[in-house]
This record gives C-alpha cells, sequence and structure tokens, in this order.
C-alpha cells in the first residue's frame, strides 16, 4: 500500500508538472482504491521497530478519511506444489511487477501507511477494504535440448516471456482471487469489504479494552398539556455540538400517519448542550401521535466525528412522549406529585 506519488505525468497519481517542485510533488497523493481501517504495529514489529499498538484510520475530526488516498496491489498464487499455476512458479516476477515496475517505476508511488510497511505478506499489512490485483495472463517459455559429452540428454529453460494483466472480471479484486485459490484460508480480516471498516476497527479496539463513543437520542418530550408556547426536548446520551438554523430547518416535528408538521418557531441548546429544545409554532393535537427526526447531521461536541445522520425514512423518527404536570420523566426516572 502506497500512500504517495513522486512521479510526475505517469500512469497514475496526482503529481503532475515538474517532479522537482517540491510544493506540486513531493506530496502529491495516489489514486484512491482503498479505505484504510487500521494498522496493528503486532503484525510487522519488526518494520515498525515497535513490539505493539493500533493506529486508526477511519475518521478524522471533520468526518472524512483520515488517510486521504491511498492505493492498494496484490497478487495471490495457489498452495498447490505438484500442480502448481502459473501464478505460483511465477511468483517472483509477479512480486517484482507489482511492487517495483507498477507501483514505482510507472507510477512513482512510495511511502507506506503508518504502522504498516509498504510491501508484505497479507498477514503483516494494514486492514483496508480492498486492493487491486496483478496476475500472470501468459507464459512463452523457451528451452535448450542438447546432449552432453557424457551422452546425457539436458533440458534447460533460457527463457520465459511472461505477461501480465489485472485479474479478471470473476476475481477483479485481491480477496476474490485469492479465495480462488485459497478458499480455505480466508483473509477477510485484512480485506474486510466496502463498508466494514467500523466492525474491523470495533473488533480490533475490543482487545485493547476500548468501546466506540456513540451519539444517540435517549428520549423526546413535549412539555405538558396547556403550556404555551409548546415546546419538545430531545435529550441525548452526551453533550452534543451547537446545532443553528444553518441552511435550513435542523429536526421537524410530525405526525407519521398523515405527514402532517408543526412549524418549528425556535432551537435552543439546553442542560450543557445535552437536550435541545425546539419552540413550536402551534400547539400539538391532543389526539394525534408524533414523531420528531433530525434534518442534519447531528455532531458528539468533543469528537465530532461521532454522529447522528439525518434519515429520509418518515417511519425512522423518534417517538415524543406527552410530560404531565402529574409527574416529570426524568431518564428511567418518574417523579410523581403528591
Amino acid at each position: 500500500c502506497h500512500v504517495a506519488d513522486r512521479q510526475a505525468d505517469d500512469l497514475g497519481g496526482f503529481c503532475n508538472g515538474d517532479e522537482n517542485d517540491a510544493a506540486g510533488c513531493a506530496d502529491a497523493e495516489p489514486l484512491d482504491n482503498t479505505d484504510v481501517c487500521l494498522a496493528s504495529m503486532a503484525d510487522s514489529p519488526v518494520a515498525n521497530r515497535v513490539a505493539n499498538g493500533l493506529a486508526v484510520y477511519h475518521l478524522n475530526e471533520e468526518g472524512t478519511a483520515a488517510e486521504g488516498s491511498v492505493n492498494c496491489h496484490g497478487f495471490a498464487w495457489d498452495a498447490d506444489e505438484e500442480n502448481e499455476s502459473l501464478d505460483r512458479r511465477y511468483r517472483g516476477n509477479l512480486l517484482f511487477d507489482v511492487a517495483f515496475k507498477q507501483s514505482l517505476y510507472d507510477k512513482g508511488y512510495v511511502k507506506n501507511v503508518p504502522g504498516a510497511p509498504m510491501c508484505g505478506c497479507i498477514e503483516q499489512m494494514p486492514t483496508v477494504t480492498r486492493a487491486d490485483c496483478t496476475m500472470i495472463e501468459s507464459v512463452t517459455e523457451t528451452y535448450e535440448l542438447y546432449i552432453t559429452d557424457a551422452n546425457i540428454l539436458e533440458l534447460n529453460l533460457i527463457d520465459a516471456d511472461v505477461q501480465y494483466s489485472p485479474c479478471g472480471p470473476k476475481d477483479g479484486d485481491l480477496a476474490s482471487r485469492h479465495s480462488k485459490f485459497n478458499a480455505e484460508r480466508a483473509i477477510d480480516e485484512k480485506l474486510v469489504g466496502e463498508g466494514n471498516c467500523l466492525d474491523a476497527i470495533d473488533t480490533s479496539m475490543r482487545e485493547y479494552g476500548y468501546k466506540r463513543s456513540v451519539l444517540e437520542i435517549g428520549e423526546a418530550l413535549f412539555t405538558p398539556e396547556g403550556l404555551s408556547p409548546a415546546r419538545v426536548l430531545i435529550s441525548f446520551n452526551v453533550a452534543v455540538a451547537d446545532i443553528g438554523s444553518g441552511d435550513g430547518p435542523a429536526f421537524k416535528v410530525y405526525d407519521p400517519k398523515d405527514l402532517t408538521e408543526i412549524p418549528i418557531k425556535s432551537i435552543a441548546m439546553k442542560q450543557g448542550n445535552t437536550a435541545v429544545e425546539l419552540t413550536l409554532s402551534s400547539a400539538p393535537n391532543a389526539d394525534a401521535f408524533y414523531r420528531v427526526s433530525n434534518l442534519v447531521t447531528l455532531h458528539k461536541r468533543i469528537a465530532p466525528m461521532v454522529t447522528i445522520e439525518p434519515d429520509g425514512d418518515d417511519s425512522a423518527g423518534y417517538d415524543i412522549v406527552q410530560s404531565s404536570w402529574d409527574h416529570l420523566q426524568v431518564g428511567n426516572w418518574r417523579l410523581g406529585r403528591t
């Protein structure tokens, strides 16, 4: 896996113009073909010079991919020594083609994912979603036959014309190609597939005693009936970042049966940002049932990459409970009036 492109105007990457221009090429990015999830330093202590540790790359504070553009490329071969495939017989040639000719010479790709080697066996590499794959397309071998002075027939390989190609449609990436040769030896812990980074990170973090931070809505309450103006108090499990009006409404309060909405007049942060108060333009219908949905992404205050994403499904909002003057609901506690 490579994270930088230092060669201009070639077969890949974003290094353009003068290769000696540090501003334009020293930190140029390769073509992005994967998402890096994490790198376990215990998997490659020699390359890292660190015995243990974990580097997580999934999201940064802005909620975008932390690692930038990364290009991963590999090859696979079968374990059958008696009926070896071309990929197995010429795996040294494959290594040279993938690591040196294609990556370094043709494209100028350099630098490793921090916490992992630039090249290595799959068990030493970072955990990513996918990797490109190269295979042996064909080999034309030329042999020389001759009889020695001892009247023995000798057969020597004197030339091999090796042709390479991207792995075919049925096994177009490294994980698929590997499973074709080694179905009983899964590598899905290292090539986890699109959308599976979070699960891979959580699994590794649990080994270190960590649990992922989450942002959740605990409850949504109407103010007691008859109080004007009507309000909705939305409580969260932790403090959220300030929610402004932005380019439009941040929430909607609606009846899921007919989708009629109660307009929201204003929004205010409450209880140290662990709650949001919505002031409504009109009172809710006493006979109706209501839900509230966020129309914008909500961020945890101290870790903005932890979010609640908006959901376009009107059936997926949060039920709003009607509070009463007879009792006050506080979390799992109900305080009654006597």
